[in-house]
């Protein structure tokens, strides 16, 4: 897991599914965008003998956050993680769309298989007839689906809804308002821009506070967005230089200034720099003496994935760059 000696502020709330193994813990946030999650090092711990992740959450509870728990997460986006303070780095084959430095978990919901029996209604247990009949208004040609969810978690009543609606939430529909209610569920919509409705989800009360129980939609496909245009990964390869500053300009432009640790030859920093289709002049130079130059292509439309590697071996030469620049994401052994 990766793992920063600094704190995030409350900027961003973001939800989904976590993945956790030893070596990345991701959040598929519905199916949107996949983040790196960074675990604060005073606040986190790797759980060996469960494969989990241990968080002292705000409220004073000791969490336990294993794979495939949905989650809602407060922190901050991190646009260059190379800046953080890292007690452990992510994989390079990780971070594939972006890193998200953890302040707090908010909301989690447990598995059904992960329970301990309750008294409280399941969440999917509920009929899918409880709440509104309202019919959904979906576009020609599209039909309607129902989800049901598991809990029960006592979430918020605002977690909960959001969890039933789930990626539905995602800018093209907007918020969801509240349409029916009684003191053990409650309905809400989500209307489209022209204000038919295209979705109801619902939520029980249970536990204390509400579980999603299930959500009718319209099934509208959403687009995937594109991967950045250019991804550049830098590396220091040299045992012999354990630590050396790197600076990357294109066209002139600085896009790197950092020192990079060799750590294990496994530490590939990304950097998405803005540079637009055509061609391009990148140089590299290191603080140990050695000096780069390539000129190279990016196509219009068709993202690239490129990485720069400094070596030094005193038996093999002076110390260089290599170069090299792929229409497929890296995979780094």
């Amino acid at each position: 897991m990766a793992v920063v000696d600094e704190h995030a502020g409350n900027g961003e709330l973001v939800a989904g599914t976590l993945e956790v193994t030893s070596g990345c813990v991701i959040l598929d946030e519905r199916g949107h965008q996949r983040l790196v999650m960074a675990w604060p090092s005073d606040l986190s711990s790797w759980i060996e003998e469960s494969g989990a992740i241990g968080f002292d959450s705000s409220t004073g509870e000791r969490l336990v956050l294993q794979d495939q728990y949905r989650v809602s997460i407060t922190g901050t986006r991190v646009a260059e993680q190379a800046s953080l303070d890292w007690v452990n780095a992510p994989r390079p084959d990780c971070v594939s769309g972006g890193v998200f430095l953890v302040s707090d978990v908010t909301d989690l919901v447990i598995p059904p298989e992960d329970l301990a029996a309750s008294d409280g209604p399941i969440g999917g247990g509920l009929s899918s007839a409880t709440g509104t009949e309202a019919q959904l208004e979906c576009p020609t040609d599209v039909e309607a689906a129902t989800e049901e969810w598991y809990g029960p978690a006592g979430l918020t009543l605002d977690g909960a809804v959001a969890e039933a609606f789930g990626d539905l939430l995602v800018g093209w529909i907007g918020e969801p308002f509240e349409m029916e209610s009684t003191d053990e569920w409650s309905s809400w919509g989500l209307q489209d821009d022209e204000g038919n409705l295209v979705a109801v989800a619902t939520v029980v009360a249970s536990n204390g506070g509400w579980d999603p129980s299930h959500a009718r939609y319209c099934v509208i496909p959403q687009p995937t967005p594109p991967p950045p245009p250019f991804t550049l990964y830098v590396s220091n390869q040299s045992f012999e230089d354990p630590t050396v500053g790197i600076t990357i300009t294109i066209d002139d432009q600085i896009v790197v200034d950092e020192d990079f640790e060799v750590e294990g030859q496994h530490n590939w920093i990304a950097f998405t720099p803005d540079v637009d289709p055509g061609d391009h002049t990148l140089e590299a130079v290191s603080d140990k003496g050695a000096e780069f130059r390539v000129d190279f292509t990016l196509p219009a439309g068709e993202p690239r994935w490129a990485v720069v590697d400094y070596w030094f071996y005193p038996d093999e030469g002076p110390r260089r760059f290599t170069f090299n620049i792929s229409d497929e994401p890296l995979a780094f052994g």
